[in-house]
């Protein structure tokens, strides 16, 4: 147990730490600072500790906690980023209640494509899109703002002359507390509202103006915004950052190498001679470290003797850890991290299979979710469109093409067989390979003999059985 003396003093200099220290300054040189008298104690700014005697890198408060991991982290924002570049390389199309593409040919899909080739000064739709799905991913949210031409107001989407992406990082809002969001109609009956700052600007918007792009993830606190994921991933995070850290300060500063001792012989210690303490402090002014140009060792000529005290970099595991928690990153971005480079380097086996899970998993049903997004915010339900994004051209799906090509092939062989003995009817046919039935396709093979269009095949009437070829009718040569 820790004096009274020592206590008072340790909480004069834990009061010095939270405001200006005002009392005697002066501790006793073999005070024992004792951490378990202050760990966790009100009013403590932990001194020492963090929570639970930890030290942490990065912890997560709000959307600004995800501005810090994405810069400070550099796995997540490779994972981030990659994902994003993914996402992009898809085409946008519009499709009309039949399934054709009509991007060049509808004037409601022209219009939105002249929109969406030029967004806005700033960005490309490419660089829009990105920038939309960064957001997602690292915020879990993003809101985007149409601007109209002056004095036509609110002409829907479709009218907008430009289309901005909203850094979630700053925007702030005020959800109404006397209603519950169930009784909502619109956005605005809960949250009214919301304010954009950037620099020394400040904008109120309403949020009927506004449009939320949301990822998957829920939220534990809000009904409105999703939570981001990196909030799943704090740990892996910090431990990352940590141990980055740890490596730039091995680096930079390589820590404590060892201690230098007098020399001993049977009388005990061999005292410095005069000056000689004096020349080893000028000795360690010097630029020691293991940097390009700086000197790894001390050389002095008073009889020394050396303890190392240097860990060798591969035992304390910051790769190995580092490893480990790139992998949980990867898991909650539903990323493979075989992708991303290592140790080994970034040539893996079976390279396509990994890109091929990537759109399978992880883009496409995220692009299906956001241009769900996209279609209610242009109302193209209203006018039989549907805006969507398609990777069916990229090399690594390319396969999968094949392979359908070839099942559908083998399909229509067996249909046919059993369209020439009489098993099926022309529309079983259409059905079974997915193509709609017509009015004059229920008829069987052998109604089509001697016919010489297909309104007499199916105005003939059934009068045999197909199964009986000797009771079908003679045919016309």
């Amino acid at each position: 147990m820790a004096s009274t003396s020592i206590i008072k003093a340790g909480q004069k200099l834990v009061q010095g730490l939270s405001q200006k220290f005002t009392g005697d300054p002066y501790i006793a040189e073999a005070a024992v600072v004792v951490p378990s008298e202050f760990r966790n104690n009100p009013g403590s700014p932990g001194w020492f500790f963090a929570p639970n005697g930890v030290d942490y890198q990065f912890r997560y408060d709000d959307v600004n906690s995800a501005s810090s991991a994405y810069t400070k982290c550099p796995p997540l924002a490779a994972v981030i980023n990659r994902k994003a570049q993914a996402y992009i390389n898809g085409r946008t199309v519009f499709l009309n209640s039949k399934g054709k593409d009509v991007s060049k040919t509808d004037s409601t899909a022209k219009a939105i494509n002249t929109l969406l080739s030029n967004p806005n000064p700033l960005h490309s739709w490419k660089s829009f899109e990105a920038q939309n799905y960064i957001y997602q991913q690292l915020y879990g949210f993003c809101i985007v703002l149409p601007i109209y031409s002056y004095g036509f107001g609110v002409l829907g989407p479709v009218k907008a002359t430009s289309l901005w992406n909203i850094p979630p990082y700053m925007v702030s809002g005020k959800e109404i507390t006397n209603k519950m969001w169930y009784n909502a109609q619109k956005l605005s009956d809960i949250l009214p509202t919301i304010t954009l700052k950037y620099k020394d600007v400040k904008t109120e918007i309403p949020t009927d103006d506004l449009f939320i792009f949301k990822d998957f993830t829920p939220s534990m606190t809000s009904v409105i915004f999703p939570d981001s994921r990196v909030k799943s991933l704090v740990m892996p995070i910090n431990n990352i950052i940590a141990a980055y850290e740890s490596r730039n300060e091995l680096i930079n500063y390589a820590g404590s190498q060892g201690i230098l001792t007098p020399k001993t012989d049977t009388m005990g210690a061999i005292p410095l001679k005069e000056g000689e303490k004096e020349q080893l402090r000028a000795d360690f002014k010097r630029q020691y470290g293991i940097k390009n140009g700086q000197f790894r060792y001390i050389i002095s000529t008073a009889a020394m003797d050396w303890q190392a005290m240097g860990k060798p970099t591969k035992d304390l595991m910051l790769f190995e850890e580092i490893s480990d928690d790139i992998m949980c990153i990867c898991d909650g971005y539903v990323y493979p991290s075989p992708l991303l480079n290592s140790e080994k380097g970034p040539s893996v086996s079976n390279t396509d299979s990994f890109k091929k899970q990537v759109y399978e998993d992880a883009i496409i049903p995220e692009s299906l979710h956001i241009y769900e997004g996209w279609n209610k915010f242009f109302r193209l339900e209203e006018l039989s469109l549907t805006i969507g994004k398609t990777y069916d051209h990229l090399p690594v799906l390319k396969e999968d093409q094949v392979a359908n090509g070839q099942a559908r092939y083998y399909l229509d062989q067996s249909l046919e067989i059993q369209w020439l003995n009489n098993v099926i009817t022309l529309n079983q046919w259409r059905i079974e390979q997915g193509i709609d039935p017509t009015p004059d396709g229920e008829i069987y093979y052998w109604q089509t003999q001697g016919k010489t269009s297909i309104m007499e095949q199916s105005a003939a009437p059934i009068t045999s059985d197909p199964a009986n070829p000797s009771t079908q009718p003679k045919t016309s040569t």
